[in-house]
């Protein structure tokens, strides 16, 4: 069977093709396995302002995770600017304004730091197990 395009539908196909390559590289997860500079000098930071203890204790968990599963070492965590992270950093956002749904959240990667940002305690809590599972 021969199938023959012209150039218009070959156009379409082309599009339909480079999208869906697009969307499939936006919603695949950015793990430690592919962020090549998270090791031991990695910190992470909560630019969130302060956290109460109980999420505070779920980033000390994140980081004894963290160890357990990539670094071999905890990382130091620290409260701070985004602006004061390094590359190889971990950044934790939680903010409403980040506009997610229920504990929904988004890895991002840029400047050589990833980024988990969520609107809730959960959705950071997903996107830090997300980010080290393998």
């Amino acid at each position: 069977m021969l199938i023959s395009f012209n150039r218009r539908r070959l156009r379409t196909l082309s599009a339909v093709l480079l999208t869906i390559a697009f969307l499939l590289s936006c919603i695949l997860p950015v793990t430690a396995d592919n962020v090549r500079k998270i090791g031991a000098d990695t910190e992470i930071v909560f630019v969130s302002g302060t956290p109460e203890e109980a999420l505070a204790t779920q980033i000390r968990l994140f980081a004894a995770e963290l160890a357990e599963k990539v670094t071999g070492t905890a990382p130091s965590i620290r409260y701070g600017a985004a602006d004061t992270a390094e590359s190889g950093d971990i950044l934790l956002s939680l903010d409403a304004a980040h506009a997610l749904p229920s504990e929904g959240f988004r890895i991002s990667l840029s400047d050589g730091c990833v980024t988990v940002a969520a609107s809730d305690a959960d959705g950071l809590f997903y996107g830090c197990r997300d980010l080290i599972r393998q």
